[in-house]
């Protein structure tokens, strides 16, 4: 199924594909990571103090300080809804990687098979010279067209 864009082109994207799914899904996370985080902030979380205190020994006078003092710990739900959403935005990469390969595009002319899929994951470096390394090394580079390739 193709989704046509607002321009009436055609985006190739279609919603209920696995990449988009797990987008889906890492939204629906981000704004229960929000709503969390607005619910702990409304909590009045922190105690906050200000004090006239020495703070350098032997230096005349006295310096104003803030204490800042946790007395509601950060739920550790909100780690958990974070963890989510990072692994479905991760889980995402890697479909669309082998949605891409599996369009029969690239030098091999096939799709891979279930054992080369399973191999496959969508690179993440820091440097362009490490993903195309890491293109080359797990073989995407046979499956994928010149222009899906390029960095």
């Amino acid at each position: 199924m193709q989704i046509p864009s607002g321009n009436g082109q055609n985006t190739g994207v279609d919603p209920d594909s696995s990449p988009m799914l797990k987008l889906e899904r890492a939204k629906e996370h981000f704004h229960e990571f929000v709503a969390e985080l607005e619910r702990y902030g409304k909590s009045d979380p922190w105690q906050f103090s200000v004090a006239h205190e020495e703070f350098l020994r032997g230096s005349p006078g006295s310096d104003l300080v803030l204490h800042l003092k946790e007395h509601t710990p950060i739920p550790r739900r909100l780690a958990v809804v974070v963890g989510d959403l990072v692994h479905n935005l991760r889980s995402a990469l890697d479909c669309a990687i082998v949605e891409l390969a599996s369009r029969c595009e690239g030098p091999v002319g096939r799709s891979p098979t279930e054992a080369e899929e399973r191999a496959f994951q969508f690179p993440v470096t820091e440097k362009k010279a490490d993903f195309e390394s890491s293109i080359n090394r797990r073989k995407l580079r046979l499956f994928l067209s010149p222009v899906e390739h390029r960095a």
